[in-house]
């Protein structure tokens, strides 16, 4: 496989040093969800993924990371991976930040865009340091709740605005996200009814204007659901119903296509730290049907 590796780093938001290099070697891996996004951030991981989001890792250390492909082996201090790619992370040793964008997300198609030439973008690690310096607060627990968000927030923008903005989704099809999103078990034939399409040109409409079908999108909004209870006691086959699985089997093969690895070492790892405040407000409203 080839190697495409980025450009190196000469800013002031290099290797972390003193006590925060410390602090990094004894945190937790956290995490964090905010509705249309969440965040990641550890000392070290090595993992295999395939998910829907347009995936951003930062290397919060010098050291780049290494991830590889069907397409390639591509090493960067910053990195932008495209949805729907298997991909398999190599960064034991090297602290990073993970931050899924959702396809819900008002960015999302923009960052998605960047990468359809290639399964991973390489970016210069200027475009990174905002959110470097947002990852190691986030991970040595120097930044919380809503004033992390915020920043976060902000520093997605700042990144999508460095690509050609892409036009918005039909409103059609912004519905039927939102109406995932708040009944993940809702089905194909009462979102298309509601609409007053045929099943068929819903999902043509839908992974045409978002880039994964229905289906594989009221997954991933299943496993976000399921992602609000980490770390609060719940049996997986609790957990699993409570999202819309079928049952725990269901849930097993998604989460850990998803995230490498099964979900008993999330949900009752003592390294995963979870924010209690974990949504805002906006992200807990119902969806409403179409006007």
């Amino acid at each position: 496989m080839d190697s495409r590796v980025g450009t190196s780093f000469g800013g002031a938001a290099g290797s972390a040093c003193g006590p925060v290099a410390d602090g990094i070697r004894a945190a937790s891996d956290r995490v964090r969800l905010h509705g249309d996004s969440f965040s990641y951030a550890t000392p070290g991981m090595t993992s295999r993924a395939c998910r829907t989001a347009c995936s951003i890792l930062v290397a919060l250390a010098d050291d780049p990371l290494c991830i590889e492909t069907r397409g390639g082996r591509f090493q960067g201090r910053t990195l932008l991976v495209e949805p729907l790619r298997q991909r398999r992370l190599c960064a034991s040793d090297v602290p990073l930040l993970l931050v899924d964008v959702e396809p819900i997300h008002a960015r999302f198609r923009s960052l998605a865009a960047a990468t359809a030439a290639a399964d991973v973008l390489v970016l210069d690690d200027d475009l990174g340091d905002e959110l470097r310096g947002l990852g190691l607060a986030f991970l040595t627990h120097a930044l919380d709740g809503a004033v992390y968000d915020r920043a976060l927030r902000k520093a997605i923008h700042h990144l999508a605005n460095r690509f050609p903005e892409a036009p918005p989704p039909d409103e059609r099809v912004v519905w039927m996200m939102r109406t995932i999103e708040g009944r993940p078990h809702c089905g194909l034939r009462e979102l298309a009814q509601a609409l007053s399409l045929s099943p068929g040109h819903a999902c043509r409409l839908f992974s045409a204007q978002v880039g994964v079908s229905l289906r594989q999108y009221a997954v991933s909004a299943k496993i976000r659901a399921a992602a609000r209870f980490l770390g609060e006691g719940h049996s997986l086959t609790d957990v699993a119903l409570m999202a819309g699985f079928a049952d725990s089997a269901h849930f097993a093969k998604a989460w850990a296509r998803s995230y490498g690895r099964a979900p008993s070492e999330s949900f009752f790892s003592r390294r995963l730290v979870r924010d209690r405040d974990t949504l805002p407000a906006w992200a807990r409203q119902p969806a409403t049907g179409p006007d």
